[in-house]
């Protein structure tokens, strides 16, 4: 199957700038006191061992965290080089390459989903697409962690 050209797009720019755009955000969240609670709180709705996937995972540094607060975590990336990156710095944790808009996962496998500013880069007729995607990959009763910026 062919992908979309924004998939084609977003893939290269991420590829090209993986290495300076992980040294760019190395400490983000060290900074982001809000983000660090958010992901805490998220971890104590999933539940201990809950199995969790990181949709646009980058370098993995959300994943990771979310693994620290004890969730079965894998992460998910477009880019083969920022899932290089993911891979290095935590090699104890699963990671994929592939869409979030054609998901590995069977149905209702997931207790959790996170997307950390990664539909953006989804365009807005996509995003009902997208949405089913990741519901269809969800348990029944489990939670998404949706973050975006506007602007």
């Amino acid at each position: 199957m062919t992908s979309p050209d924004f998939v084609t797009t977003t893939r290269a720019f991420y590829d090209a700038v993986a290495e300076d755009y992980a040294e760019l955000f190395v400490d983000e969240l060290a900074a982001r006191p809000l983000e660090r609670a958010v992901l805490a709180a998220y971890a104590e709705l999933v539940g201990p061992g809950g199995r969790v996937a990181d949709l646009g995972c980058g370098p993995g540094r959300t994943t990771a965290r979310l693994a620290s607060l004890g969730l079965d975590v894998s992460g998910l990336d477009l880019s083969d080089s920022m899932l290089a990156i993911a891979r290095r710095e935590n090699p104890e944790i699963r990671f994929a390459q592939g869409s979030m808009l054609e998901l590995d996962f069977p149905d209702g496998a997931l207790a959790g989903v996170v997307s950390f500013y990664s539909t953006i880069h989804t365009p807005l007729a996509e995003l009902p697409a997208l949405f089913a995607e990741l519901h269809r990959v969800l348990a029944p009763g489990g939670h998404l962690l949706l973050a975006f910026q506007v602007g």
